[in-house]
């Protein structure tokens, strides 16, 4: 048996179901109550200065890999995905820190 609770307006919902707003019952994001309209969660941009060469005439550019996902995950996984890259594109070394920022939509 599925326990409900029924809301101001008459509508029944499961308990636990988060597709309405506690303070009104209006439809919020998250849950699906709005039609039409396309949610997508912040995209954040992993960033950091790769070089490549030694001395002076060493090249230098600012990567900046999408992540499509909560910040928190970035910070954890951040240094994971640095690594990866750094491996895929031999000759180039990390100058500095690396670090999560709010990016651009794709």
């Amino acid at each position: 048996m599925i326990r409900a609770f029924r809301s101001r307006a008459g509508r029944e919902h499961p308990i636990g179901d988060r597709s309405r707003n506690r303070r009104s019952n209006r439809p919020t994001a998250l849950g699906g109550g709005t039609v039409g309209v396309e949610i997508r969660p912040m995209l954040y941009v992993l960033t950091f200065l790769a070089c490549l060469g030694n001395g002076p005439e060493r090249l230098c550019d600012r990567v900046e890999l999408p992540w499509d996902g909560p910040e928190f995950r970035c910070q954890l996984f951040g240094q994971m995905e640095v690594v990866r890259w750094l491996r895929e594109h031999p000759g180039f070394v990390l100058e500095g820190g690396w670090r999560c920022e709010r990016g651009r939509g794709t």
